[in-house]
């Protein structure tokens, strides 16, 4: 792994293990009950799959004018890295946000081109449009086209070089 891809990783666990610690405290505490009302995910894997669950858009792995790593992208590639990889992503692909989805069928198309082909039928039927960062250009592109650039294994490449492959 090269030193940057590192440390953006090693950035994002800091950021979960942060979180952990000191979320707690910062939530309001009922004077009746005094445990919060908050729902933290007990390990870094499950706050990964959170964050693409409620993906807002499907995101490059450079955005911006500094080419940031959007969180979208660093949380799948903790989730690529765990055994149960293929679970993970089906369960996301099935109850996420529809960029959620988009991301988990790239990762089944690392880990499992059969789910992979299967879920992508099934995404360019439902058609429609999502939000979109590519770089500095932000933009409603069709999951269609999202999908076909899928099936050439650019979005897949993309995630894992951490740096602009296409486009």
């Amino acid at each position: 792994m090269t030193t940057p891809r590192f440390l953006g990783l090693a950035g994002l666990v800091w950021s979960f293990a942060a979180l952990r610690v000191f979320a707690p405290a910062l939530v309001p505490v009922d004077r009746h009950d005094a445990q919060p009302h908050v729902y933290l995910p007990a390990t870094p894997i499950q706050l990964a799959a959170a964050t693409l669950r409620f993906a807002e858009s499907f995101d490059a792995a450079q955005v911006g004018f500094a080419g940031i790593t959007p969180p979208e992208v660093l949380a799948w590639r903790i989730i690529l890295q765990n055994p149960h990889r293929d679970s993970i992503f089906t369960t996301i692909l099935s109850d996420a946000s529809r960029p959620g989805q988009l991301y988990a069928l790239a990762g089944l198309y690392f880990t499992d081109r059969a789910a992979y082909y299967r879920a992508a039928r099934d995404q360019r039927r439902r058609g429609g449009d999502i939000s979109s960062t590519i770089g500095c250009i932000g933009a409603q592109r069709s999951v269609t086209s999202i999908i076909e650039e899928m099936d050439k294994g650019w979005w897949t490449q993309e995630f894992l070089a951490g740096r602009l492959i296409h486009h």
